[in-house]
């Protein structure tokens, strides 16, 4: 799974975007679905392949 770097790592919209609390941002929360949805995908797959689900 390949790791996918935050779109808030080169905001420019906020002074510092390091200390953002913005959850409300669209970029930020398209980024956060794919990537949930990456590790629930990640996970399921692996439960299915070794019976743990």
């Amino acid at each position: 799974m390949k790791k996918q770097v935050s779109p808030c790592k080169t905001c420019t919209r906020v002074k510092d975007p390091g200390n953002c609390e913005n959850k409300c941002c669209g970029v930020w929360r398209n980024w956060f679905l794919r990537q949930w949805k990456l590790i629930n995908g990640f996970y399921e797959a692996y439960g299915k392949q070794e019976g743990n689900l």
